[in-house]
């Protein structure tokens, strides 16, 4: 039964694109149950890949060409271990730099690498902070910034790292985003929208949009947002389920604007409901849900014209806009291979939990259309690796992080963390196709590029008997492609396998 298992299996990955590229020897000592890690820095300017993986006593840091050839590996000494998570990367001619921070966002550090000078060094940022409070470190054109709030002034302060080692600092007023909680009178400021704590009930947070890769509604549904788009951050707030809140910054000057985009309406605003926004490609998604009907908005986001408009309702079974069933997946990270799908027949049935939930938007350039997925997906309870509530604070990443040692997060590779999101939630959606104009196109649906990957994930865990999944994984994009890479302990290999969309 194993061995048909495994058939089928390889199977269905040769119908799908996939490609080894690389097999690097790695002079690896490490077990699986540890609390190392690994990261990936793609280089856009050089189209060179590096990949630093800290081990037992030591880090290793290797340069890979365009081809996945070894170009050169230096080796020092084992990371602070007072330092738990990458928070972002800067690279400035052949010198890369890698940011981290200690688990209580206080202490801050960065290793600094040069392939040509054959120069590692380690250093620790000194920043006092007293009003203010960590939110996000961004890589931003290959500068990193320290992204703080400060909780007397309303102000957002980005850091940039300059290259003489030293902190630029640049204040930008986020008082647009303050607003009043819906039901409960008291005003929400930039501190409390931004960041969390169990002490004072915060529950604030940032998510990183990267637009150059699919994303999963479990990360498209949180309410504020960041986008990257060429000189531009544009963050996004829809704390409110009467408007999306926008504030641009350019980066050049750090100038700011701010923008408001109503909602589409209710008829009947009664019933309890789930609502969001998403930007790609200058065009504003915006959607409110309650059990009763959804409506879907599309808009350009320079003008705020409307385009398109898009309802469901409940006592409607027909979804006239959408290329796949209703689709429902169950699972967990103990249970990713035994993943529940249900497609659910009534239009009822997706609002209600689309409704109950988070409802996320994810638009995707394909093919010359749009594919545009919509849903809504429910945490689970109980937080740890059975759900969710672990992905601000760090997603395990290779293997597990049983010692509380570096982690990669959001700040770091927003494709991981989409893929580990998607992978490990309760989530219902539609999948839908238009073209350039918003008609809708019929056809079918491309397999996800998180399925592809999971898939061939799975496959290397069954060939190569891995029980407790691959060592040091990791899910990148390089080049505007997607790659799946691990450490494989018995030969001391670093692998690297292509995925085409």
């Amino acid at each position: 039964m194993k061995n048909l298992y495994l058939f089928l299996m390889l199977f269905s990955l040769s119908l799908t694109a996939q490609n080894h590229v690389g097999s690097i020897d790695i002079d690896y000592k490490n077990s699986f149950y540890s609390d190392k890690e690994s990261i990936n820095i793609s280089n856009d300017k050089t189209n060179e890949l590096v990949f630093l993986v800290d081990d037992t006593d030591k880090t290793i840091i290797t340069l890979l060409d365009n081809q996945f050839k070894k170009i050169n590996t230096l080796e020092t000494e084992e990371l602070n271990n007072k330092f738990k998570k990458f928070i972002g990367y800067s690279i400035s001619g052949d010198t890369y730099t890698v940011f981290f921070k200690d688990n209580k966002d206080k202490k801050f550090g960065y290793v600094d690498f040069n392939f040509k000078t054959q120069k590692v060094t380690q250093s620790k940022i000194e920043l006092k902070f007293e009003s203010e409070k960590f939110v996000e470190g961004i890589t931003h054109n290959n500068i990193f910034y320290l992204m703080t709030v400060d909780k007397k002034t309303d102000n957002v302060n980005f850091y940039e790292f300059t290259n003489d080692k030293s902190f630029l600092k640049h204040p930008v007023s986020f008082y647009h985003a303050v607003y009043t909680s819906d039901g409960m009178g008291s005003t929400k400021h930039p501190y409390e929208i931004l960041t969390s704590s169990a002490w004072s009930g915060n529950s604030g947070s940032l998510t990183k949009i990267d637009l150059n890769m699919p994303n999963s509604i479990e990360t498209t549904s949180d309410k504020v947002k960041l986008y990257q788009i060429e000189d531009e951050l544009i963050f996004t707030f829809d704390n409110q389920n009467t408007k999306t809140k926008v504030i641009s910054i350019n980066t050049k000057d750090f100038t700011s604007k701010e923008y408001d985009f109503d909602k589409p309406k209710l008829m009947d605003d009664s019933f309890s409901s789930s609502d969001n926004s998403f930007i790609n490609n200058g065009i504003l998604y915006q959607a409110i849900c309650s059990s009763d009907e959804m409506i879907l908005t599309v808009k350009y986001l320079k003008n705020n014209n409307l385009i398109k408009e898009f309802t469901v309702y409940n006592d409607i079974d027909t979804i006239e806009f959408k290329n796949s069933p209703i689709i429902q997946e169950n699972s967990s990270i103990w249970f990713k291979d035994n993943k529940r799908v249900r497609e659910l027949e009534k239009s009822s049935k997706f609002l209600r939990k689309v409704s109950n939930g988070k409802l996320g938007i994810v638009a995707f350039p394909l093919n010359n259309n749009i594919q545009l997925t919509i849903g809504g997906y429910t945490e689970r309870s109980g937080g740890g690796f059975g759900g969710m509530p672990m992905m601000g604070g760090g997603i395990p990443m290779g293997g597990f992080a049983l010692g509380g040692g570096f982690t990669g997060t959001m700040s770091f590779n927003p494709f991981m963390s989409a893929y580990n999101s998607y992978s490990y939630t309760k989530s219902t959606r539609i999948e839908c196709l238009f073209d350039t104009s918003f008609n809708h196109v019929e056809g079918e649906i491309s397999k996800n590029i998180f399925d592809k990957i999971h898939e061939h994930e799975k496959i290397i865990e069954v060939e190569k008997r891995y029980d407790l999944g691959l060592n040091r994984k990791n899910v990148f994009r390089h080049n505007n492609r997607f790659y799946l890479s691990y450490i494989d302990e018995r030969n001391k290999k670093y692998h690297i396998i292509e995925f085409s969309e």
